[in-house]
């Protein structure tokens, strides 16, 4: 008996000595990992991992980078998600510090109120946001390397999916020892217009640049030049040349030279400029734009006078009698229709075009011609007119090419001149007899040009959200990716490939491409049947005014018998025809119930039967264990 108690005794000795060992081990597990900054990124897209660009950016620095981040983390009043961002962004650099093997230093600051920390933040001019409470908020950073700094005043929450750039660019451009100049050649006023005292404002008129300008000006010499123009300076790395209506030859010929001689460029036409306001108060109403003569030369096309509308990727949009309808004239291109291999689009997964042209070959094209962007199979082109008719005008008379079509492409080779006999005669007056010598000798130089068949896609309203941050200071949103395009593109074109890989990294926001799909089936179907309606009301009207015109004329207000048949049948026959669209909007409404209920019964009820399965299973082996032991 006493050696049963002694057993039992050290059994309980060992099991209790064993709980604490195993809970010292599971601390110490616990100590251990968090003060490590191992992570595992589940994400699709690694988007809580370093890119390959970022750490192409960081293996290369020469110079070791140090980042001081300025956090009011002592503040006990911050708001939940500033907390959590804050997190991110210190995780983040921690891994800047970890994978540049220590060629990027990282340092904590937290300015308490009347402290040294907070002089500095003020020196910095880091921003002080200030809570409902009061108290001040600091949040920014700095990062410099021998005598150059690069300042973040306030990490904006907002601007967590591309926090990554953001930081990269800040240390990339610390290690250029020259920014990149951009020109930038416009007929709208992207670059700010100026409030002349006593006169009116124009409709539409921005005081401040277009968004895409700033962002350019964050890591470019950015400057503007004019439409009237007959030469471009050769130390512009890349000329943007946007929305070129009515240019003059001798600036046309400019552009010409510019891209001949080796320079790359980032064209944007279109042939319909809903945001070109100087269309509706003079220069004959017109609101298109190309250069056809120099489109010409190279062997390509954009027809100002056509416009590309797309079925399958119709843009639900407000008409002008204030009703939401499909715009097929309005295309939201899928990242099905993003040339997934170029690096100004391999990530990107939504962009917008309103009334947008098609760029295409001619015959004798030679150069390399790369579609970036393009329609569905289920698009076509309309007069430009017939585009701002409406969803339903163009959809009447729709007709698709059953081939996908090109709104933006990238060219690249040895670019021809459009003025082989020399400069026009306006153009020998503005430049010397020396310029045109050198202009008249082509270099045969390998150029890039991205040709974009629409401008509107960078306005403000259509790629951008203005909004306001619980701090009350204004900020801008990405809408979709035309903007990360577009920067992409010149980041590509100035030579910065590493960024690229960095700001295209694709958004936690995903469509659901199934129901889209159920939707543009449902919609062919839906046109289909209502163009036979709208043949069939032709049909009718056109035996209505025949036997209208066999009526003798004391008849002719009066209906025949026959009118009246022809007009009960048509009745009839529409009463069929709405009966069966009304079909085709039942199966799309059942559709899509079906799947959100099958995705609810995989998400709600699956998991849990398989483990109780699994449960049920487990319990039943170990039971048949039991019994043959």
């Amino acid at each position: 008996m006493t050696q049963a108690k002694e057993r039992n005794l050290g059994k309980n000795l060992f099991s209790g000595a064993g709980l604490i060992i195993l809970a010292v081990i599971v601390i110490l597990v616990n100590v251990l990992f968090a003060s490590a900054s191992w992570r595992w990124d589940a994400t699709e897209e690694k988007a809580y991992s370093l890119s390959d660009g970022t750490i192409e950016v960081i293996s290369g620095l020469k110079h070791r980078v140090t980042v001081q981040l300025f956090y009011s983390s002592s503040q006990t009043k911050l708001p939940v998600y500033l907390k959590a961002y804050a997190k991110r962004v210190q995780e983040l650099l921690q891994e800047y510090e970890l994978k540049s093997k220590g060629m990027v230093a990282f340092e904590m600051c937290d300015p308490l109120p009347d402290s040294v920390e907070e002089e500095w933040a003020d020196i910095y001019g880091m921003e002080a946001k200030q809570l409902q409470t009061g108290e001040k908020v600091y949040f920014g950073l700095i990062a410099y390397c021998r005598d150059r700094e690069e300042i973040i005043p306030f990490l904006d929450y907002s601007r967590d999916q591309v926090l990554e750039y953001d930081l990269t660019r800040t240390i990339a451009q610390l290690t250029n020892e020259k920014k990149k100049t951009i020109g930038v050649l416009s007929t709208l006023p992207v670059m700010g217009q100026t409030q002349v005292p006593g006169m009116p404002q124009a409709p539409g008129a921005q005081d401040k640049a277009w968004y895409f300008v700033q962002e350019l000006k964050k890591n470019y010499n950015v400057v503007e030049v004019t439409p009237l123009a007959a030469n471009i300076d050769e130390d512009i790395d890349l000329l943007i040349v946007q929305h070129p209506k009515m240019l003059r030859p001798e600036t046309q010929y400019a552009i010409d030279q510019y891209i001949s001689s080796g320079h790359n460029a980032i064209i944007m036409v279109d042939p319909i400029c809903t945001v070109d306001q100087t269309a509706s108060r003079g220069r004959g109403g017109i609101n298109f734009s190309s250069l056809e003569p120099l489109f010409k030369a190279w062997g390509i096309a954009m027809d100002p006078q056509k416009v590309a509308v797309d079925i399958g990727q119709a843009t639900q949009v407000r008409n002008r009698f204030n009703v939401v309808e499909a715009d097929p004239s309005w295309i939201t291109v899928r990242e099905e229709y993003l040339d997934r291999k170029d690096p100004a689009t391999s990530n990107l997964e939504e962009m917008l075009f309103p009334m947008a042209g098609v760029v295409r070959t001619l015959d004798g094209f030679t150069m390399e011609f790369t579609t970036l962007v393009s329609t569905s199979p289920d698009s076509g082109l309309i007069n430009s007119f017939d585009a701002t008719l409406g969803a339903r005008t163009i959809k009447q008379d729709f007709e698709s090419g059953d081939k996908s079509l090109a709104l933006a492409a990238r060219i690249h080779g040895v670019f021809p001149t459009a003025f082989p006999d020399g400069p026009p005669e306006a153009a020998k007056k503005l430049i010397g007899e020396q310029d045109i010598a050198a202009n008249n000798n082509p270099l045969n130089k390998e150029s890039t040009v991205l040709i974009i068949a629409d401008v509107d896609f960078l306005y403000d309203d259509i790629c951008m959200v203005a909004m306001r941050t619980p701090f009350g200071f204004a900020m801008s949103m990405p809408r979709n990716d035309n903007m990360n395009m577009f920067i992409n593109a010149a980041e590509m074109l100035t030579g910065s490939n590493a960024l690229i890989s960095i700001r295209s990294r694709g958004k936690t926001e995903r469509p659901f491409t199934k129901v889209l799909d159920l939707k543009s089936q449902a919609q062919s179907k839906w046109l289909a049947k209502e163009k036979e309606l709208m043949d069939r009301v032709d049909a009718t009207q056109k035996k209505l005014t025949d036997l209208e015109n066999q009526k003798d004329a004391d008849q002719r207000f009066i209906m025949s018998p026959e009118q009246r048949d022809e007009i009960d049948k048509f009745k009839e026959e529409k009463r069929e025809v709405e009966q069966e669209l009304k079909e085709v909007r039942k199966n799309l409404r059942s559709d899509i119930v079906s799947l959100g209920w099958l995705l609810k019964f995989i998400n709600v009820l699956l998991m849990p039967i398989l483990v109780a399965l699994l449960g049920i299973g487990f319990a039943i082996y170990r039971h048949k264990r039991m019994k043959k032991a």
